[in-house]
Parts: structure tokens; C-alpha cells; sequence
């Protein structure tokens, strides 16, 4: 068995996001339902997994089968991919409300640019990582 809170760590260690920490401090039920959300959709992208991702049970937040180290690191990078796309996509509507030069002195379009070159190098690593599993395996 493994247990989500192996892959929930793993993605924490990748991120720094104060407010899913204050969450995990404040309501850990309520921590553990929004990192079930990425899981899941991690479980999706990892598609050519060697081990049956749908054996798990959500009740005792485990999957029943015992996942490899990397398994474990390519869900946890899937992960960190889906938590960056909601801040960006929260950018992109800041900078449709406004002016081309308006949203530039507002939060910087640059930084939208930046995120969305990072979503796409986090894609790619997760992406070469689930490569090599695949040829490994």
C-alpha cells in the first residue's frame, strides 16, 4: 500500500504556497480534499503507468498497491502542473479586464509570461521523467 501522503509530500517539497499551508494548519480535511483533486487529475496524465492507479481507496486515502519511488515523483510533478494552471488562468482574467498597459503597471505581464514558461518546463519535466519510466519499465 501507499499511502497519498507520500505523494502529498513530495508535492509540498515542490511548492511554496502559504495559503495551501495556512490550509493544512487550519483544516487539514479540507487540505487533504483540494491535494485529493490534484492527485486525481495527476492519476489521469500518468497514463502509461505500470501499476493500476484506479486500485486505490479513498476512505483510508491509500492506493492499494505499492507504487515505486518514481511513480511516486512523476504523480507528485503531474501535481505541482495542475496547481500552477488555476494561477495562471487567474492572471490571464486580470489582464483581460484591463489594458495592454494597464495590466503591464498593474501585476506586470511579464510575470504571467514567466508562469506560463514555467507551467511549460514543469510539463516538459514531468513529461521526460514519465519517458524514462516508460522505457525503464
Amino acid at each position: 500500500m501507499t499511502p497519498y501522503e507520500n505523494i502529498y509530500d513530495r508535492f509540498l517539497s515542490k511548492i511554496t504556497d502559504y495559503e495551501l499551508k495556512d490550509l493544512i494548519v487550519e483544516s487539514l480535511d479540507d487540505a487533504k480534499k483540494q491535494l485529493s483533486k490534484y492527485l486525481r487529475s495527476a492519476i489521469v496524465d500518468f497514463n502509461n503507468c505500470n501499476v493500476d492507479l484506479s486500485l486505490r481507496d479513498d476512505a483510508s486515502q491509500s492506493f492499494t498497491v505499492q507504487l515505486s519511488d518514481i511513480e511516486e515523483e512523476i504523480l507528485a510533478n503531474y501535481m505541482v502542473t495542475h496547481w500552477l494552471k488555476p494561477q495562471i488562468l487567474r492572471l490571464e482574467n486580470i489582464r483581460k479586464g484591463l489594458g495592454s498597459k494597464d495590466f503591464t503597471v498593474f501585476s506586470g505581464a511579464n510575470h504571467l509570461k514567466q508562469l506560463q514558461e514555467l507551467k511549460a518546463q514543469l510539463d516538459n519535466d514531468a513529461g521526460k521523467l514519465n519517458l524514462v519510466y516508460y522505457y525503464k519499465m
